[in-house]
């Protein structure tokens, strides 16, 4: 009687003991599913504040009357996008703060649309310089953790907001000089280092990278509806990114003085 009784006692222990092995096995699966909740929360909250930065440095530069000038220019930011070619057309450049003094610098722009030949993509009209590549000179902070590309692009003036690209008010000192122009900046940034997937290895994810950088419209073209975009290539290849829009109206006015 006392072996059965010792034999049911091993063997409600084993059954406590694959009960507890369950519980924590569920408790640390809960903890790694909250875990990464947060750090993605995290993620997203770090690339939008980049892209903030990226919006503050161009209101900044702009500020100064000699730089905005610059930028009205033909060979400006807001100048080459007026023309009704850069209604599909995108002019592109990389947030690069550790080495550039200003964020838009020209000899570090270029130019990019989508085409009807066999690529698709025209990517070579002022070089590739201005795109991002996956390397510690296009980090947009010293930390080396994320990289950031801008698209500047024409907007149309039709919006289902009445006189949404037109100031407000009077101003008896001031005269408008040219017409408004809408204009639309996007801000692209990524997480490398925080991808789910890296190929066959570091070089060809770094060269799979540049090439969603190099190699696809940042906004979709109503033109060209299937070409990708540079958040859906970074989608399909696992890295962690965030895409903000902003439309600006820029006005260029004369005072009196």
């Amino acid at each position: 009687m006392k072996q059965y009784q010792r034999g049911a006692t091993l063997i409600v222990v084993l059954f406590v003991l694959i009960f507890m092995v369950l519980i924590g096995t569920l408790a640390v699966k809960q903890s790694l599913v909250g875990l990464n909740v947060a750090t993605n929360s995290q993620a997203q909250s770090l690339m939008k504040q980049t892209a903030d930065a990226v919006f503050f440095a161009l209101e900044r530069d702009n500020q100064d009357s000699a730089i905005f000038q610059k930028n009205l220019s033909s060979l400006g930011l807001f100048g080459m996008v007026k023309s009704d070619a850069f209604i599909n057309k995108e002019l592109v450049f990389c947030f690069r703060p550790k080495n550039q003094s200003k964020v838009f610098d020209i000899n570090k722009a270029s130019i990019i649309y989508p085409t009807n030949n066999t690529n698709g993509i025209n990517n070579s009209e002022m070089g590739t310089t201005g795109f991002c590549q996956y390397t510690s000179a296009d980090y947009s902070s010293s930390r080396d953790f994320m990289i950031s590309q801008v698209a500047v692009k024409k907007t149309s003036m039709q919006t289902d907001v009445p006189f949404k690209f037109y100031p407000l008010g009077t101003d008896v000192s001031t005269v408008q000089l040219d017409q408004v122009q809408p204009v639309q900046v996007v801000v692209t940034t990524i997480i490398p280092g925080a991808a789910s997937g890296s190929g066959s290895g570091w070089s060809s994810f770094s060269t799979d990278v540049n090439d969603c950088f190099k190699k696809h419209i940042n906004v979709k073209s109503e033109q060209f509806p299937g070409q990708e975009t540079v958040a859906e290539c970074f989608s399909k290849l696992g890295v962690p990114y965030s895409q903000q829009v902003v439309d600006y109206a820029v006005i260029s006015y004369a005072s009196k003085s």
